[in-house]
C-alpha cells in the first residue's frame, strides 16, 4: 500500500497499521501482508501541518491477488481534523473610503482582501475597530469620529488570531482637511511654509479683496492684508522676498514684501502703446525679483515689466496675439509660455532682450492640455496639466512622455487635467482633474515618474478645483473655487503617505556630518543650506532647533533646505538634525549665526 499523504508544509507525527508494517517520511509505505477473506485492514497517518493551506490524501493500494468477489476489492481514504482552528495571514487590497474629510461623523470602513474569517479584527493604527465579518474576501468596521477630528493618516490593517493567523501589511487611510475661503489663486511659500491666497471682493469669510497667509499645518489664517481691487494671478520670486499680484480692478500689479510685510505701490500694466490690461498670468524673473512676465491677454501677447521703486515700465516688445499664457523663465535669459487660445496649442520659448521678447521657436508638446491647458516648470523640466512631460532646455524641446491623465477613472471615462504638482525629489507628479463622465467631480492621483505608472486614485466630491501645490515633507494643497455662491470655496489639506510612500517602510535614521555652508551673519535675508551626511532617503527632512523646515531630497548625502531670514534674526547657535520618514531624529549638527 502507498500513501502520499505528507504534503510539503506538514510535519509526519505517526503511522499505525493494524497489521504488518510501514516507512517512509514524506511517501508513506505500508506492507500489510495477507489479508484474510472478507477481512480488513487499516492504516492511520497522523500529521501536523505547519503553515495554513489546503492538504490532500492520495492513497494507492496493489495486490498480487485480489478477492474473486470484486466487491470486496476497495480502499476507503477518510481525513478526521481535530484541535483547535488554525488561521491564514489575511491579505488586504483596497480599503474603502480611502479618503475621509476630518470632523466628519462615524462612518463604516470597507475592507477587501482575502483569508478573512468571522474571528478577523480590523485594526485602526493598530487598534481594534468594531468589526463586522462579510465574507472571506471582505469585512466592515465602525470608525468612531473621534478618530478623524484632525488632519493626517491613519494605517488600516486586519488581523487573524492564533494558532497560524497574524497581521496584514498596512493600507494608508488620507483625514483631509476643508477651509471654508473663497480664493483665487494661491502659492507656497518654501520659506515661511505657508499658503498665500488671493482673495475676491466677493468672499464672505473674511474681507475681500486682500491676501491671506495660512499655516497648512494647523489651518490657521493670518489677517487679510488689503492688497487691492480684485486680486487674481500670484507669482513669488525665486529668492521667497515679493510676492506679486495681478489687480485685475485697477489693470495693475502689486507686491509684498513676505519678510517686513510692506506693500508696494500699484504699478499700472500700461504698454509702450499706450493700452492697459489685467495680467492673465505673471511670472518673476530668475535671479531678479524686479523683472516680471506679464501675460497682457490674446492679442497683445507677453511682455517685459521692469519695477524701480514706484515705478514699473513695460519693454516695448509686446508677443502679440495668440502666444500664451502658463509663463514661467527657463533662465533670466529665456520666457517659456503655451497657447492657450487656439488650435495650434504651442509651446513658445522667448528670448529676453533690452527691448521685450523675441520668439526662439515653437513646438507641439503632447499633454499640455489644448484650450485653457498649461504645465509646471519644476528642476528644468516641464510638466502639462494633461500629463505631457519634456525637457524645455533642447532645440526643439524634447518630449520625454506622457502620463494617462484621461484614464484615472479607469477606461471610458472622460477626465480633463486641472492643475498638476510634480515632485522629482520623492518620484512622484501629481494630477488635478475634473470628471466628466455622468456626474462632474474632481479627481486627484498621483503618478510614479520613473516609470508613468499611476499609484492611487481619490475621487471628491468638489465640482473642480485648481493650484495645486506640494508643501512640506508629505503635504498637498488645492482650492476649490466658489460656485455661484460666495462662501462656497474651499481649501483643501492632505498629507501621509498617499503623497509620500516611503512612510510606509522601515528606514535607516540619518546621520548629520556637515552644513554648507556652516554660518551666516545674523540679520540676513532667505537662504538655502545644503546639509551632507548618510542614509537620507527621499522625504528626508532637516529640523532647525526641532522645528522641520522645508526640505528637498537630492540623494542619499545631501539635502537642501530653505531657511528664513526670521530665523537669523538674531547671533548664536542652533542644532540641525534630520528625520527620514517616520524615523527618530538624526546626531545633531551646530549652525553658527554670526
Amino acid at each position: 500500500m502507498l500513501i502520499d499523504t505528507v504534503p510539503f508544509g506538514t510535519v509526519l507525527q505517526s503511522v499505525n497499521a493494524s497489521q504488518g508494517s510501514c516507512s517512509g517520511t514524506d511517501v508513506i509505505r505500508c506492507d500489510l501482508g495477507t489479508i484474510a477473506i472478507s477481512a480488513s485492514a487499516t492504516v492511520t497517518v497522523n500529521v501536523i501541518p505547519l503553515t495554513a493551506r489546503t492538504l490532500k490524501n492520495v492513497a494507492q493500494v496493489s495486490s498480487p491477488q485480489g478477492d474473486p468477489h470484486l466487491a470486496n476489492n476497495k480502499v476507503t481514504s477518510t481525513t478526521v481534523v481535530t484541535g483547535s482552528e488554525y488561521y491564514a495571514t489575511p491579505s488586504v487590497t483596497t480599503i474603502s473610503p480611502s479618503f475621509v474629510l476630518a470632523g466628519s461623523g462615524n462612518f463604516t470602513l470597507t475592507v477587501n482582501g482575502s483569508e478573512f474569517t468571522p474571528q478577523s479584527k480590523v485594526r485602526w493604527n493598530g487598534a481594534v475597530l468594531t468589526t463586522s465579518y462579510v465574507n472571506a474576501s471582505q469585512v466592515t468596521a465602525t470608525v468612531p469620529n473621534s478618530r478623524i477630528s484632525a488632519m493626517g493618516w491613519a494605517w488600516i490593517s486586519v488581523s487573524n488570531p492564533l494558532p497560524g493567523g497574524g497581521t496584514s501589511t498596512n493600507l494608508g487611510l488620507t483625514v483631509f482637511r476643508e477651509i471654508s475661503l473663497d480664493m483665487n489663486h494661491l502659492l507656497y511659500d518654501p520659506f515661511t511654509r505657508k499658503i498665500y491666497a488671493t482673495i475676491p471682493s466677493t468672499a464672505t469669510q473674511v474681507t475681500g479683496n486682500s491676501i491671506v497667509a495660512i499655516d497648512p499645518t494647523t489651518g490657521q489664517m493670518s489677517s487679510p492684508i488689503n492688497i487691492g481691487s480684485e486680486p487674481n494671478r500670484v507669482a513669488e520670486s525665486d529668492d521667497g522676498v515679493f510676492l506679486y499680484a495681478g489687480i485685475d480692478g485697477a489693470l495693475s500689479l502689486r507686491r509684498m514684501n513676505l519678510i517686513t510685510g510692506t506693500r508696494s505701490v500699484l504699478y499700472e500694466l500700461k504698454t509702450a502703446q499706450g493700452t492697459t490690461s489685467t495680467a492673465r498670468d505673471i511670472a518673476v524673473m530668475t535671479k531678479n525679483h524686479n523683472t516680471l512676465a506679464v501675460d497682457l491677454g490674446s492679442w497683445d501677447g507677453i511682455g517685459l515689466f521692469d519695477i524701480s521703486g514706484n515705478t514699473g515700465t513695460m519693454r516695448t516688445n509686446l508677443t502679440g496675439p495668440y502666444t500664451g499664457s502658463s509663463l514661467a523663465f527657463g533662465s533670466p535669459s529665456a520666457v517659456y509660455s503655451y497657447d492657450i487660445d487656439t488650435s495650434g496649442a504651442l509651446f513658445y520659448r522667448w528670448n529676453v532682450t533690452d527691448s521685450g521678447l523675441t520668439q526662439i521657436d515653437g513646438t507641439t508638446l503632447n499633454g499640455m492640455g489644448g484650450f485653457n491647458g498649461g504645465y509646471k516648470l519644476k528642476d528644468g523640466l516641464v510638466y502639462g496639466i494633461a500629463g505631457g512631460f519634456a525637457n524645455p532646455a533642447t532645440t526643439p524641446p524634447e518630449q520625454l512622455g506622457q502620463y494617462q491623465i484621461g484614464l484615472e477613472g479607469g477606461f471610458g471615462s472622460t477626465i480633463f487635467g486641472d492643475s498638476v504638482a510634480p515632485d522629482a525629489s520623492i518620484d512622484r507628479v501629481f494630477s488635478l482633474g475634473t470628471n466628466f463622465e455622468g456626474s462632474e467631480f474632481v479627481v486627484l492621483a498621483p503618478y510614479d515618474q520613473s516609470h508613468f505608472v499611476m499609484d492611487g486614485f481619490t475621487p471628491f466630491t468638489y465640482v473642480t478645483g485648481s493650484d495645486l501645490v506640494r508643501r512640506g515633507q508629505d503635504g498637498l494643497a488645492f482650492l476649490v473655487p466658489p460656485q455661484q455662491t460666495p462662501g462656497t470655496g474651499r481649501l483643501v489639506l492632505l498629507r501621509g503617505p498617499f503623497v509620500l510612500p516611503n512612510l510606509a517602510n522601515q528606514n535607516p535614521v540619518p546621520t548629520l556630518i556637515s552644513s554648507s555652508p556652516s554660518s551666516v551673519n545674523h540679520g540676513g535675508g532667505n537662504f538655502y543650506l545644503t546639509v551632507t551626511g548618510t542614509s537620507f532617503v527621499p522625504g528626508a527632512a532637516v529640523l532647525w532647533n526641532g522645528a522641520q523646515r522645508t526640505s528637498t531630497y537630492i540623494n542619499a548625502t545631501k539635502v537642501r533646505v530653505a531657511i528664513p531670514a526670521a530665523d537669523i534674526v538674531k547671533a548664536g547657535t542652533v542644532n540641525l538634525t534630520a528625520v527620514n520618514p517616520g524615523t527618530a531624529a538624526s546626531n545633531a549638527i551646530v549652525f553658527t549665526i554670526n
